[in-house]
């Protein structure tokens, strides 16, 4: 399991998350825990992100606001050298 703080940008705004990655399957699951109340009341306290490294997959309770967001905390979790490091690890690149 992969922990990490992250600072991320959504609808204008910063905010801040603590995200939890379980590497032991693929696809992966980001277990999100949001600190600001303007977005615990929107969404909950938590919230779940499933990926392939590159790009969220559909999640049925997928609407475009809580898509926004988990876009938003993706890319920042992108962003990161263990996020990098353990994509490297996991997907080779493509041959050109």
């Amino acid at each position: 399991m992969m922990k990490t703080d992250l600072t991320f940008i959504f609808s204008g705004y910063i905010y801040t998350c603590e995200a939890q990655v379980d590497i032991s399957a693929f696809p992966l699951l980001v277990f999100v825990r949001l600190h600001e109340q303007a977005l615990t009341d929107r969404f909950g306290e938590v919230l779940t992100i499933k990926t392939n490294f590159d790009g969220l997959l559909p999640r049925q309770d997928d609407r475009p606001e809580l898509t926004m967001l988990r876009q938003a905390i993706l890319d920042a979790l992108h962003l990161t050298p263990a996020w990098q490091t353990e994509r490297l690890l996991r997907k080779p690149p493509l041959a050109y």
